[in-house]
């Protein structure tokens, strides 16, 4: 990632509960969500097939992806993580945060640990 501002996309965004935290920063050009469905009137950017995990996103195109407790509800991490490296610039970032210590919580599923 280079200097200036950046383009995020929160993988399996629900309803973008971090965006204000990148916002704020000043840093972001763009924070924008990827999901299997909208939720609660949030204008996704991108839409995951559930059956594939593939994304309606152009190779290249974000600084920074971001998943937020979502990697255990994929059916398919692997083909997504490969996706999340699709679509990231020479040189961006993936953050992943995972549940550990975490109750089993199926909503909609939980199917990696």
């Amino acid at each position: 990632m280079g200097a200036g501002r950046i383009r995020v996309l929160d993988i399996g965004c629900g309803t973008m509960p971090y965006r204000s935290v990148f916002q704020r920063t000043g840093l972001c050009d763009a924070y924008d969500g990827a999901d299997i469905e909208p939720q609660d009137g949030i204008a996704l950017a991108a839409r995951i097939d559930p059956s594939t995990q593939l994304m309606s996103v152009p190779d290249g195109a974000y600084d920074l992806v971001v998943h937020f407790q979502t990697a255990e509800h994929v059916r398919k991490p692997d083909v997504l993580f490969a996706e999340c490296h699709r679509v990231l610039s020479a040189g961006g970032v993936m953050f992943c945060t995972v549940p550990f210590v975490f109750e089993y919580h199926a909503v909609p599923n939980d199917y990696y640990r």
